[in-house]
């Protein structure tokens, strides 16, 4: 009996689909926008309390 190897060639595809890398980019844009936002009312609200 001969040892016999299967040899597959995986190919790895960088598959974008343009509605889901628009989506993540509006996902994280708003997270950066909130984010802002939180740490813009800390720096003008609660920080000057504490003077």
């Amino acid at each position: 009996m001969s040892d016999f190897k299967k040899e597959e060639k995986v190919e790895r595809h960088k598959q974008e689909n343009p509605s889901l890398v628009g989506s993540t980019f509006i996902k994280y844009f708003f997270i950066t926008v909130i984010t802002l936002i939180i740490l813009g009312f800390i720096a003008y609200y609660i920080l000057p309390a504490f003077n």
